[in-house]
């Protein structure tokens, strides 16, 4: 998904609630994600945006480089904006899915080396991540 499709998206739906997008950080090799800061009358919210497929995630900080924990959070009311704009919501259940258990049957050989390799435990891992 390309930084430009989710960045307007972000502003779609920060307007949609009389927000605002205070940062925006496109992905940049080797991390696998877009990411920004929408401010709401609620406070910041994290969003990513993955960069191979049009999934947006929640997150209570921005992912730090090369991992650790992010306080992955349900998508507010207001994120069913993302859908109208082509994006799915990710939600904590699927998440938190043990990595043995999600259907990994469309990834590339290179992907499926990567997992092989990086053994993720759960969907979250295997989607935000700094792999080369």
């Amino acid at each position: 998904m390309s930084g430009a499709d989710f960045r307007s998206a972000c502003h779609v739906a920060a307007r949609a609630v009389r927000g605002r997008v205070v940062e925006f950080d496109p992905a940049q090799n080797p991390r696998s994600f877009h990411s920004a800061d929408i401010v709401t009358a609620d406070g910041i919210h994290v969003v990513v945006c993955l960069v191979h497929v049009p999934w947006v995630i929640f997150c209570g900080q921005k992912p730090p480089e090369y991992g650790g924990t992010v306080g992955f959070r349900s998508p507010p009311p207001w994120a069913d904006a993302f859908t109208y704009s082509g994006f799915r919501l990710l939600q904590l259940e699927e998440l938190a899915m043990p990595w043995d258990r999600v259907d990994s049957t469309a990834l590339t050989a290179a992907a499926c080396r990567q997992i092989q390799y990086w053994r993720p435990e759960n969907l979250a891992e295997a989607l935000l991540n700094w792999w080369d």
